[in-house]
């Protein structure tokens, strides 16, 4: 099977692109790569009786996008495939393309899952060094409903103007952030750190969080939520979230959308740790820094600096 690899035009500074191998050092189990690999394709050939699909390494990397509904969107189909080592490093996304039919599967930038048949496992994933300016749904979006998502990091990615053009139904908790992971899925070891964050005013969260012991550390988040989207903070932790760390981040936040507006919103998971994180929003009445719902347990808040705001808390439970 011939796979074709366009080149031409995808370097930002406009210098050419060569493609020069495989950087796997952990092949595909069921077939190789053929050596030495074309101009502008790879060419895979599978082993003598073997079936069923396979994946390997994937690197993309100092690319441009721009004006298309889905820019980079992995996902496993139906064949149960397991992706890993994925790097998604040092590209730049323009404005989506307006897509002309609402749904939730395009607008974003980056997407790891998301369709209702994949049944994939995904795992040591990066996301980095990205500049994402003008995406219509989420920016990175992370879906593992019906997949196993692990090892993922994303990490120093600067983000502009997450809109809620697309998205799923709304009054949806969370439906659009610019780092959202869907709050039904299975998760495990993600890290969430050195990120600028800038949304569109008033649009969606900065963050929706869940997983198995996800950190979310050293961030920036910056602009206006909009409540009737059921994005009540610059976070939003969903209830699924086990032993969740938020550290050493700066939330600053001017949302004039709603009756119940958070820094942070915390959605009914326990033991979770809350420190080191600088706050910042006027004096409406209507903005609290931190709101826990009733069956928030065992939170550990320390070391917070908060500045504006109605109270630091409300709707603490025990």
């Amino acid at each position: 099977t011939k796979v074709v690899i366009p080149l031409s035009g995808i370097d930002p500074d406009g210098d050419s692109v060569t493609l020069t191998g495989i950087t796997s050092d952990d092949p595909p189990t069921r077939g190789r790569i053929v050596m030495p690999v074309g101009t502008d394709s790879i060419t895979y050939e599978a082993f003598p009786l073997a079936a069923g699909a396979t994946g390997g390494d994937f690197l993309i990397e100092n690319n441009t996008f721009a004006r298309t509904p889905r820019q980079i969107w992995v996902f496993a189909g139906t064949n149960n495939c397991t992706y890993k080592r994925i790097a998604i490093r040092n590209n730049i996304f323009t404005s989506t393309k307006d897509p002309t039919a609402s749904s939730a599967n395009v607008g974003f930038h980056v997407a790891i899952g998301g369709a209702a048949s994949s049944t994939g496992v995904f795992y040591d994933i990066d996301v980095s060094g990205n500049q994402m300016d003008g995406s219509q749904n989420s920016a990175i979006y992370i879906d593992g409903q019906t997949n196993s998502i692990s090892g993922l990091k994303i990490h120093d990615n600067i983000i502009r103007n997450t809109s809620t053009v697309r998205g799923s139904s709304a009054g949806t908790s969370g439906e659009i952030a610019a780092i959202r992971i869907v709050c039904t899925g299975v998760y495990s070891g993600i890290s969430v750190y050195n990120n600028d964050v800038t949304l569109a005013a008033p649009e969606g969260c900065g963050f929706v969080m869940t997983g198995t012991a996800t950190s979310f550390k050293n961030n920036y988040l910056h602009g206006a939520v909009n409540e009737t989207t059921g994005c009540k903070g610059l976070i939003y932790v969903c209830a699924t979230a086990t032993s969740p760390t938020i550290k050493d981040n700066d939330l600053d936040f001017d949302s004039t959308s709603g009756t119940s507006l958070y820094s942070t919103y915390i959605d009914t998971p326990d033991d979770g740790l809350y420190t080191d994180n600088r706050s910042t929003m006027d004096n409406a009445t209507t903005k609290f820094h931190v709101g826990l719902n009733a069956g928030s347990d065992r939170w550990v808040f320390s070391r917070n600096r908060w500045a504006g705001g109605s109270q630091c808390f409300t709707g603490v439970n025990s």
